[in-house]
């Protein structure tokens, strides 16, 4: 559940919570999403404060959706998937596993940050829908079940992604990647 912020009711007025969430993500851009000059424990405490901050603050999800959150995590993500099929392709690193890869690593923090902005918000849920969330997914499905942890952030993040949300929006992508196959799989005639 959303806490509103002391001043959320009023209308034209900046919250603690938004103003905060602008902050943040200027970070969260900087050490995360476009610089990797950053120390790791640097782009993990960034992303954490974020995630932290819209679990309990309804404001800051307003202000992260009015500043395209979503569209530059989902973007991070492309990315990232991008750099996991590029490293795998190169030669001699194929059979080579690295305890803990940075890149899975991120991932999960990437899906937690997302999840929590997600929870209980439509409008963020669909900017995730348009911006083309269920697909990456899609994509990133095969590097998740090798990683339980990505797995498990992954399923986190799906069933968040689906709760309450209306029946078009998660019908819709699983039933566009099957051809021939009804607009609704689970159609029964009357």
């Amino acid at each position: 559940m959303c806490f509103t912020d002391a001043k959320d009711s009023e209308e034209g007025e900046v919250t603690t919570g938004s103003q905060l969430c602008k902050v943040l993500i200027n970070v969260y851009e900087h050490s995360c999403l476009k610089s990797t000059d950053y120390k790791e424990t640097d782009r993990v405490h960034a992303a954490t404060a974020l995630r932290t901050l819209l679990a309990i603050s309804s404001s800051a999800k307003v202000t992260a959706l009015q500043l395209g959150l979503v569209e530059s995590v989902i973007d991070h993500i492309k990315q990232t998937h991008t750099k996991l099929n590029m490293e795998s392709l190169q030669p001699g690193k194929a059979n080579t596993k690295k305890k803990e890869d940075p890149l899975m690593n991120d991932l999960i923090l990437t899906f937690d940050l997302l999840r929590n902005f997600i929870f209980q918000n439509l409008e963020a849920k669909m900017a995730c829908y348009y911006s083309g969330l269920h697909n990456i997914l899609h994509r990133l499905w095969a590097w998740c079940q090798l990683d339980l942890a990505v797995m498990s952030s992954t399923l986190s993040l799906l069933t968040t992604y689906i709760a309450h949300c209306p029946t078009d929006l998660v019908l819709k992508p699983a039933c566009e990647a099957v051809p021939g196959r009804h607009k609704y799989p689970f159609f029964i005639p009357t």
